[in-house]
């Protein structure tokens, strides 16, 4: 912890209080999957492991998520697998994909400018947790 807040914001926590808050640690489910094929309501879309709760629920102990991949991961990928066999390819929006690429790399591209590291793990953060987080009523 010291050398993470000394090297990424230049707080010696050491010389004074420290904030300490929650914050996300994992994520367990929000994927319904179907419990043989791993497969979602959404054609196409297979989930394993913590994406899809698995074996522990909402919870598990650290290091448990190994055994829920081997066993469900398998059976997502045998199953995707035959999925992918029997479909076509989808249609792609290039137009879509290099906006979204574009809007990704943005803060790349101001840390290649010499802009400072904190503000891109800030707006990392930011973007995971307002974009790959849970949707609330949104049912998969």
């Amino acid at each position: 912890m010291y050398h993470q807040f000394k090297e990424l914001a230049d707080v010696d926590i050491t010389k004074g209080p420290m904030e300490v808050g929650p914050t996300c640690h994992y994520m367990m489910g929000g994927i319904r999957v179907d419990a043989e094929t791993a497969e979602s309501t959404l054609p196409g879309l297979f989930a394993a492991g913590e994406a899809a709760a698995g074996l522990h629920g909402s919870n598990r102990l650290g290091g448990n998520s190994l055994s829920d991949l081997l066993v469900f991961g398998r059976r997502a990928g045998l199953a995707a697998a035959q999925h992918a066999k029997r479909s076509s390819a989808p249609s792609i929006d290039n137009a879509q994909i290099e906006r979204a690429e574009k809007g990704i790399a943005r803060p790349v591209f101001q840390l290649r400018r010499g802009k400072p590291l904190l503000p891109f793990i800030v707006t990392c953060k930011k973007s995971c947790q307002n974009l790959v987080g849970i949707f609330a009523r949104t049912r998969i």
